[in-house]
């Protein structure tokens, strides 16, 4: 008993040591998850790519977003919120786009919501490269 113990050790300190080879893949840094994180309160806007497309801005990075159905009010969106689990906006969350009718009115009545609203499903968010 004595000696598989010590084999099963002496496998698992082999294994546990091996050395990298050039072909293996590289775990992420803890600092690279770190632009995965899309914080909607960091985003200043957006522009439309197409219809199932988008570009958002913020926090001096851009991200491409992919829609699972055509969002096709973005052009003409007043404001944007996401409804979301969590601090990070991620596949499967949904972004509401409000195209408001009356935008000052809204203003001055301090009442939330008029107008028109697109609900949006994220299929992929993807940073982008920065500009050079």
């Amino acid at each position: 008993m004595r000696a598989f113990l010590c084999a099963a050790v002496c496998l698992v300190a082999q294994v546990s040591i091996l050395p990298v080879r050039a072909d293996d893949p590289v775990p992420p840094k803890p600092e690279d998850d770190a632009h995965r994180c899309v914080i909607m309160q960091t985003l200043s806007g957006w522009s439309r790519v197409d219809d199932l497309t988008l570009i958002l801005r913020g926090g001096g990075k851009k991200y491409k977003v992919d829609f699972y159905s055509p969002c096709r009010e973005t052009n003409w969106a007043f404001a944007m919120r996401a409804e979301n689990s969590g601090m990070c906006l991620r596949p499967g969350d949904t972004l509401i786009f409000e195209i408001d009718s009356n935008p000052m009115e809204r203003r001055w009545r301090q009442s939330n919501h008029h107008g028109f609203e697109e609900r949006c499903q994220i299929k992929s968010i993807e940073l982008l490269p920065p500009n050079p």
